[in-house]
């Protein structure tokens, strides 16, 4: 199985763990949107401390390489930042399904205009079962039952997340891994610092981070966010890794493992945690997401026996 595979699968199922403790603080400890993107911007710095072992060399990129690296940065903080926004105005399952559908198809045109990627035969078709299989295993009766602004912060989050990927796979094509990640984590930061210009801004990140008495109901807050953050910066450093040694296209299709991830985590812990997380599933979601893992694997194996183009 091709390194970029294992990589990316392993970035995903990081990314499920953080996912399912997002959940939990996007309904009880966060309520604005705009205050979570300025902590995960901020927070995501802590992966700059790994910067000295990342492969590759690290080193000032020239001008337009700096350039480039901030723009890629900044579509990241918006992309949280459109996620969330439309998260809090509907549900998770009707938001994920949007973006997990569009997001691989503008990181397959992207990587098409930007480094002139294309793909095999037998690796597109493994992109359309893991596309599929990915919306399958998210969809909902509901899922589409949405408002015109819904949708559009929806599809926004899936554009500007498809830009960041495509986009660093452009530079990890010409600077290598590690300088380019690590400039564009910084024009992450550099991003959200703008969000602190406001003050109610400042005011719920201060809320998030100061000392809070006993029972209070966010004294749990940012310790949830760090351990959402130490998952996440896990995945990113993986996710961004295996971009840079295998095609953009299918390691962004692969998210669709990320939901397949979750929804064995949420199970297990509502069966073992139930007061902690209760989820009841029904026979034909069960049945279903069964079927949506199904031809998630399929699409993973056809990968794994197949080379790519």
């Amino acid at each position: 199985m091709h390194a970029w595979i294992i990589t990316a699968i392993l970035a995903y199922f990081f990314f499920a763990a953080a996912a399912v403790v997002d959940k939990f603080i996007l309904t009880k400890k966060i309520d604005r949107p705009a205050v979570y993107t300025v902590l995960v911007s901020l927070l995501g710095v802590l992966v700059l401390a790994i910067a000295p072992i990342l492969p590759g060399e690290l080193f000032v990129l020239p001008p337009s390489g700096l350039a480039w690296s901030f723009a890629y940065g900044v579509a990241f903080v918006f992309a949280i930042f459109y996620l969330y926004r439309a998260m809090r105005l509907g549900e998770a399952s009707r938001v994920v399904p949007i973006i997990i559908s569009f997001q691989p198809i503008f990181i397959l045109l992207m990587a098409w205009v930007l480094i002139g990627e294309t793909l095999a035969p037998i690796s597109f078709l493994a992109f359309l079962l893991i596309l599929f299989g990915a919306v399958l295993i998210s969809y909902q009766k509901s899922t589409w039952q949405v408002n015109r602004k819904i949708f559009a912060f929806s599809l926004l989050a899936a554009f500007f997340f498809a830009l960041n990927l495509a986009g660093s796979k452009f530079l990890f094509d010409q600077y290598g891994f590690a300088s380019p990640f690590v400039w564009i984590r910084i024009g992450s930061v550099v991003a959200a610092g703008f969000f602190l210009l406001s003050r109610s801004i400042r005011q719920g990140v201060w809320q998030m981070i100061k000392p809070k008495p006993a029972g209070h109901h966010q004294k749990h807050g940012l310790l949830l966010v760090i351990v959402a953050q130490a998952f996440g910066a896990v995945g990113v450093v993986m996710v961004n890794y295996a971009v840079s040694i295998g095609p953009v296209s299918l390691v962004g299709a692969l998210q669709g493992l990320q939901h397949m991830f979750v929804f064995v985590l949420t199970t297990l812990i509502s069966l073992m945690l139930p007061r902690v997380l209760s989820e009841k599933i029904s026979r034909s979601i069960l049945i279903q997401k069964s079927i949506a893992i199904i031809i998630l694997v399929s699409g993973v194996a056809i990968l794994a026996l197949s080379s790519t183009g």
